[in-house]
Parts: C-alpha cells; sequence; structure tokens
C-alpha cells in the first residue's frame, strides 16, 4: 500500500489525494520540504517528491541493512530506526544519492526514533528508551589530522567506542563516528573529523 497523501483541509471529511506504492512495508513518515522520507521495512528508507501530491513518484533510497521502522529528518541527516541493525544516519542532501554516513547498533531493536537538538530519542524494544547526544558535524575526509569537535575539555579521561562497540585506544584516532559513555550510563556519540 506505501505512502498515502490525504487532504484534511476539512477535518470532518478527509479525502485521498495521491499516493505512491513503495516496494516494502511503510512504517512512517517524515516530511521535510518537498520530500517525503519513508522508513519502508526492508526496503530501507525511500524518498518521495511530493511537490504534486496526487503524482507522487520516488527520487532516491537507501536499503538499510536492518528493517526500517522509524525516520526523523534534521537538517541534512535522516535517523532511521532499523530495527536490529540500530540508529542509521543518512545524508540526504541529495535526495537522488542518498549514503549512509554512521549508525549505532543499539542495545535493543529501534523502532521510533526522534531528533531535539544534538539529542536523539529511540525506543529501542525491551532495551527501552535510549538518549544519544551528537557532538560536531560529518567526518571530512580531506583533512589531514581528526580533530575532536565538542566543548567537553576532559574528553581524553573518557573511553571511546568506535561504531561497533569495541573500545579503542584514543591514541590511534582516524577519521570517523566515534561514541563515548558517559556518567549514569548514557550513551553520547562524538563526531570527529
Amino acid at each position: 500500500i506505501g505512502l498515502r497523501i490525504i487532504d484534511i483541509t476539512n477535518p470532518s471529511s478527509p479525502f485521498e489525494v495521491g499516493y505512491y506504492n513503495t516496494p516494502g512495508w511503510a512504517w512512517d513518515v517524515y516530511v521535510s520540504g518537498s520530500y517525503c522520507y519513508v522508513a519502508d521495512d526492508y526496503a530501507g528508507l525511500r524518498i518521495i517528491d511530493i511537490r504534486n501530491p496526487s503524482s507522487p513518484y520516488e527520487v532516491g533510497y537507501y536499503d538499510t541493512p536492518g528493517y526500517a521502522l522509524g525516520v526523523y529528518v534534521s537538517g541534512s541527516y535522516c535517523y532511521v530506526a532499523d530495527d536490529e541493525a540500530g540508529l542509521r544516519i543518512i545524508d540526504i542532501t541529495n535526495p537522488n544519492s542518498p549514503y549512509e554516513v554512521g549508525y549505532y547498533d543499539t542495545p535493543g531493536w529501534a523502532y521510533g526514533i526522534y531528533v531535539s537538538g544534538s539529542y536523539c530519542y529511540v525506543a529501542d524494544d525491551e532495551a527501552g528508551l535510549q538518549i544519544y547526544q551528537f557532538y560536531g558535524g560529518t567526518p571530512n575526509v580531506n583533512e589531514e589530522k581528526p580533530k575532536i569537535i565538542t566543548k567537553e575539555k576532559s574528553l581524553k579521561t573518557k573511553k571511546l567506542y568506535d561504531i561497533t562497540g569495541k573500545l579503542i585506544n584514543e591514541g590511534k584516532l582516524k577519521k570517523g563516528i566515534y561514541f563515548k559513555i558517559a556518567e549514569k550510563g548514557k550513551e553520547k556519540i562524538l563526531i570527529l573529523k
């Protein structure tokens, strides 16, 4: 069935104006500008142009490794709750060619997602609510040395983990996305460039 677009101008008489039959099972949607981002289960993230609501069409997609169940857009990034594959972060600067810039394998199964400021809230099944904090921007592969983008001056005293959850030696940092465990067990995402 996929994406359905409903006119709610008169809330007592809503009616369908258009639809797009996605290849998977549409679980969640997020509208930003002229695009609708669909968490489409086994078919990943689908990006639909909705400028003409009666005739929506797909402009791009990213096949996530899990089952896309929740979606949220903030700026040029799409955050996907990807079931057993955790939190996926997709760059949607070019909707025709989205690509993954980072991920975090949450302890449970990610079903829902919400982003507010530098915090990402994930409904993670039996693991409950998981809260992650982002620091900095995306990795910049043109820089010679990684720089830590954060306001915390005591970062060197914290333990860092790579995107697979493996403890890493801070002296051997490469460009990429890293995580630290903060007080009270809340994970925080560090993006190094």
